[in-house]
């Protein structure tokens, strides 16, 4: 249960990615440190894109970018990503008024390409958003799926309710002695950013054979809903 609070927490809308489903493409936003917060934003996508036909792959390759590069690749190679990011933003709460450009001073961008082809990007956009939130095309379907991560109105009554979810994990845990969610994900997620993190040394994509993490996540998987 080393995982983050982010994918057992509240939703707004209250939905999941249709089991099974034909994911075309996903994005995640996040903020803050891109080691810490860059972990939980890692969570938010991959609790959603592994309910995907054919269960979960691991990852073929990854790239790390900063700064200015980040809008360069959006515009260019991840033009495909601009829907989604623009469908994300428009679900977060806490997105700012005016250009992102100008508003995030150090953005980054976590690119990765999975073992069947699904494109996914993180984007950290601290100063711009808020909070995590998710947006994925799903074939077939003329909207995407968007979902902002945060307990919204309990975080006004009391500090860090949105640890609740996953305090409720851990509790179920300890009953049952089996987890609420699959391990897989949290080492996929943890080993995925340190890969990250060599490539934006080596300010390079880097291919990712130790990824080749396969797991097929269950049907019903906990998030708090209440």
């Amino acid at each position: 249960m080393a995982g983050s609070s982010i994918p057992v927490n509240l939703r707004t809308p209250s939905v999941e990615l249709p089991y099974g489903a034909q994911l075309e493409g996903a994005v995640a936003l996040g903020y803050g440190g891109l080691d810490s917060y860059g972990f939980h934003t890692l969570e938010a996508l991959q609790c959603m894109v592994e309910r995907r036909k054919g269960g979960e792959t691991g990852i073929r390759a990854v790239e790390g970018i900063e700064g200015d590069a980040v809008w360069r690749w959006r515009d260019g190679a991840g033009a495909w990503s601009v829907p989604l990011l623009n469908a994300a933003m428009a679900r977060n709460p806490h997105t700012k008024s005016g250009r992102v450009e100008d508003n995030v001073k150090k953005p980054a961008a976590f690119v990765l390409e999975y073992r069947d082809g699904l494109r996914a990007v993180a984007y950290i956009l601290s100063g711009h958003i808020g909070w995590w939130t998710f947006a994925g095309k799903v074939k077939g379907t003329a909207e995407p799926v968007a979902t902002h991560f945060e307990a919204v109105g309990a975080r006004r009554t009391r500090e860090a309710s949105h640890f609740d979810g996953l305090v409720h994990c851990m509790e179920e845990m300890f009953i049952t002695g089996r987890p609420m969610y699959p391990i897989e994900r949290t080492y996929l997620t943890t080993c995925t950013l340190s890969l990250l993190f060599d490539s934006r040394v080596w300010r390079k994509r880097i291919e990712t054979p130790e990824l080749n993490i396969a797991y097929q996540s269950p049907r019903n998987v906990y998030f708090q809903q209440a």
